[in-house]
């Protein structure tokens, strides 16, 4: 076997390899010599299958075999002399009468790993304040609400009346379209649209008669776009009470006492910030990231990257109604391709060198990690999430492509509790929401 050079640069390089006839033929003849003892033929015993037969009979597999052999001691030999890693499987041409092939191999760049104490970076910290808290327990009172107090008044949008109705469509009761007892709260949108505007300002004891007109979308198609009647029996009408926010309401949403509410509330109200302050803190990070990292990458994932932004971006400039723009304003295709083409350096650097750092730093993927983020994917289907996890679960390359952004992002909380010494700053509530709700709609230019 020899080996030529063919194109020796950075990040890639091309061999010649051959490996003289003779060599391939001799080694498919020792493969043949080496199974023929165990090789069973009808006609024969074991073991004494002529030469000739096992030739014919398993020839082209034998060769095969021996050809991919070479190619892999090729490239094994490559790597070990060469001390060279690949970003993926080198690609193979062969040509001529001897074993003749060309390996072209795309290279990992050598990477700089930047000094991250020198990485400013602010981290936003919620500050719960005592307004905060009020604030949060009067919304969970008023989603608790109680119907306690009957009222002789008139039904007003909020209160909840008892009633009994029949449906009718062109004069008859149809199916599905009677209740006794029913608890309605007015405003709650539960019924067809119109139906229980038409009940604010009934009393008890009213009887009430409500015409609506069924979507078209109705998954009843009976019904769907028709116009009905119902005779309503208004039976009771209560009024909404909020309850008293103190150790008993506590109790019943399962802490111990108001303060242990208190306590959880403000943990919660905290902790609900936590993804977004992540995103943030990883955006900024990238930022000051771009600005230090300054090495070639290799040609087929740039590509590979900008094609799949430039899909991305078409596909929702596809999606927006004619003439609109997303409240931003178009650029030619021009600068849209040097965006793109900006932005796939940017994500393909700070993506080699978080998985440079993750292999340094000894950082993997556990089980847990994997199980996360398949419910993660299901989660963003609701309805058909056991459709999504089957579909991972029985595809190994789709699971594949989670691996990547899960080892980015453990990378990253690992360089921000590690090497990263943020600065703190305190943001309310309302002030945390403001901020990451601008952060969000901040554009990478």
């Amino acid at each position: 076997m020899s080996v030529k050079v063919l194109k020796d640069e950075a990040l890639e390089k091309h061999f010649r390899v051959v490996v003289p006839a003779k060599e391939l033929e001799k080694s498919i003849s020792d493969e043949i010599q080496s199974i023929a003892p165990t090789v069973k033929m009808q006609g024969f015993r074991p073991g004494k299958v002529p030469v000739s037969f096992i030739q014919k009979k398993y020839g082209a597999s034998i060769r095969s075999d021996a050809i991919n052999k070479e190619v892999r001691d090729a490239i094994d030999k490559i790597l070990k002399d060469k001390k060279i890693k690949t970003i993926s499987s080198p690609s193979i041409a062969t040509e001529g009468k001897d074993l003749e092939f060309t390996i072209k191999m795309e290279l990992f760049p050598e990477i700089k790993t930047p000094d991250f104490k020198k990485v400013k970076i602010e981290k936003p910290v919620v500050k719960v304040s005592d307004k905060d808290l009020d604030e949060h327990l009067k919304k969970v009172a008023a989603a608790n609400v109680v119907f306690t107090k009957e009222s002789k008044t008139k039904a007003a949008k909020g209160d909840q009346v008892t009633i009994d109705f029949i449906g009718f469509l062109k004069g008859k009761p149809f199916d599905g379209g009677a209740m006794e007892g029913h608890k309605l709260v007015l405003g709650s949108n539960s019924f067809i649209p119109g139906f229980e505007d038409q009940l604010i300002g009934a009393k008890t004891g009213d009887d009430v008669t409500v015409k609506v007109t069924f979507p078209e979308q109705y998954q009843s198609k009976d019904l769907a776009g028709k116009e009905t009647e119902f005779k309503v029996k208004v039976h009771f009408v209560h009024k909404s009470e909020e309850p008293k926010i103190d150790d008993e309401f506590a109790k019943k949403l399962g802490t111990k006492d108001l303060e242990d509410l208190k306590t959880r509330s403000r943990e919660m109200l905290a902790a609900a910030f936590d993804g977004e302050i992540l995103t943030m803190l990883k955006m900024r990070l990238f930022d000051h990231l771009e600005k230090e990292l300054d090495f070639e990458v290799p040609a087929s994932m740039l590509e590979r990257e900008f094609q799949m932004i430039k899909s991305q971006s078409d596909q929702s400039l596809a999606s927006q109604p004619d003439g609109e723009e997303g409240g931003k304003k178009k650029k030619d295709d021009k600068k849209l391709e040097e965006s793109y083409r900006r932005i796939a350096l940017r994500r393909v650097r700070i993506g080699l060198l978080l998985a440079d750092y993750a292999e340094k730093h000894k950082i993997q993927l556990t089980q847990d990690d994997m199980r996360a983020a398949l419910l993660a994917q299901a989660r963003m289907f609701p309805g058909q999430e056991q459709m999504i996890i089957d579909y991972y679960t029985k595809n190994p390359n789709a699971i594949e492509s989670l691996k990547g952004p899960i080892i980015e992002d453990k990378a990253v909380k690992s360089l921000l509790e590690k090497d990263i010494v943020p600065k703190t700053k305190e943001y309310s509530v309302k002030e945390m929401t403001d901020f990451l709700k601008a952060e969000n709609e901040r554009e990478i230019v």
